[in-house]
């Protein structure tokens, strides 16, 4: 889930009206039961492990096999084993606030939020001259 915003809708200095963070936080809200699920299945905490009976005297064995930890986990290692490398003219700069800011470490982060929810967001921030910025 993306939620896409329409510069026309930002203030004149480009700050985001609490009209357009409201809308956003209910779009969110929407979709946070299926999200809580999914985390708690990669950490391991599946509804088998609430499970119980009437009768006491019936055993409640409960077995979790978390394949959605190990799946997500030879993924990363596949995926980002190796950093991320920027080949190009000029990237300096770039390379620069990459390694100020552990992007490799971020990379990874992403990459396991994509792989546990099915979607990663990245907030980037840039300045007048549309270079990304702190």
């Amino acid at each position: 889930m993306s939620i896409n915003i329409d510069r026309a809708l930002l203030g004149e200095n480009g700050e985001i009206p609490a009209k357009v963070i409201t809308k956003c936080i209910e779009k969110h809200n929407v979709e946070v039961v299926r999200l809580q699920k999914l985390k708690d299945y990669y950490n391991g905490d599946h509804e088998i492990k609430n499970r119980t009976f009437q009768n006491p005297y019936i055993p409640n064995n409960k077995i979790v096999c978390n394949h959605a930890s190990y799946i997500v986990n030879i993924i990363l290692g596949y995926l980002f084993g190796a950093p991320v490398s920027y080949v190009g003219d000029n990237l300096d700069r770039l390379i620069d606030l990459y390694t100020k800011i552990d992007e490799d470490s971020h990379n990874a982060r992403l990459g396991e939020d994509i792989n546990v929810f099915g979607v990663g967001y990245e907030l980037v921030y840039m300045d007048e001259e549309a270079q990304p910025d702190l």
